[in-house]
């Protein structure tokens, strides 16, 4: 079949069966039938690729720059196997999934396209800038976990909002949940690295996807000088409510300074 992009539905009746020649018969149907319900056109998926074979049973194989969409998400693979019966993709090959602007990448894809859960073989993540959120971020890991409630669990995952191909800083967990709907991302067994070196280790942490603040420290600022040394700070930051002292009319952040230094014999 030439390549083309296809309601999915469609694409099932004229998918070439599996050692036949010749496509399904269309019959005209004479009936202007109602538009489906709301929920029934957000489930409706279009399959585009080089190649396409299908059977009775609605099951569908695609080959060859194969891009199959639904809304909010979008599937790009060398192929793709579609079960009609459990709303299942199984793709693989140089699979790309976009969930919103968000993007991952891999090796091999299994996708719920129905409850737009699924899981990924050694993951490699691009989570974009929105209004939401002021800065990108990417990563890394062995295994993603797509989750319902737009969620994503990654396991011996790495995390940096630095662009490619600069770390300044980076956290290396053993487990990262991505919660996009809540704007709020939490690790476990977290490491943060900074130029390289690791200056933080914590059981669990949590920070935010987006702009809002946050209780807790900033990237440390290091220097060094002939008479002091070597030294380093770290800066805290946090939110509280805003003061009823007539004087102030903005809200203060608590933040906490610690200062250390080497001092060099001389």
């Amino acid at each position: 079949m030439d390549r083309r992009c296809l309601p999915i539905a469609l694409a099932c009746a004229l998918a070439c069966p599996a050692g036949a020649d010749d496509g399904v018969t269309l019959k005209l149907d004479r009936l202007l039938r109602p538009t489906p319900p709301k929920l029934q056109r957000d489930l409706a998926k279009f399959l585009s690729a080089d190649r396409v074979t299908g059977d009775e049973n609605r099951n569908i194989s695609a080959t060859g720059g194969v891009m199959m969409r639904q809304r909010g998400v979008a599937i790009r693979a060398d192929r793709l196997d579609y079960t009609a019966e459990t709303d299942t993709a199984l793709a693989v090959g140089n699979v790309t999934l976009e969930r919103e602007a968000d993007t991952v990448t891999g090796p091999r894809l299994l996708y719920r396209l129905g409850e737009e859960t699924g899981e990924m073989e050694s993951p490699v993540f691009q989570i974009a800038k929105t209004p939401e959120r002021r800065t990108a971020a990417r990563g890394s890991a062995s295994k993603v976990l797509l989750e319902g409630d737009e969620k994503s669990r990654l396991f011996d995952a790495q995390y940096t909002s630095c662009p490619v191909p600069r770390e300044d800083w980076k956290l290396s967990v053993s487990e990262l949940l991505l919660d996009s709907r809540n704007q709020e991302g939490t690790a476990h067994n977290a490491t943060v690295t900074f130029f390289g070196v690791p200056i933080l280790y914590s059981p669990w942490l949590s920070f935010p996807l987006d702009n809002r603040r946050r209780t807790g420290f900033l990237a440390p600022t290091l220097g060094s000088s002939g008479r002091g040394g070597f030294s380093s700070r770290c800066r805290g930051t946090g939110t509280s409510r805003p003061t009823r002292t007539p004087r102030s009319r903005r809200s203060s952040s608590p933040s906490a300074a610690c200062r250390s230094a080497l001092n060099t014999a001389t």
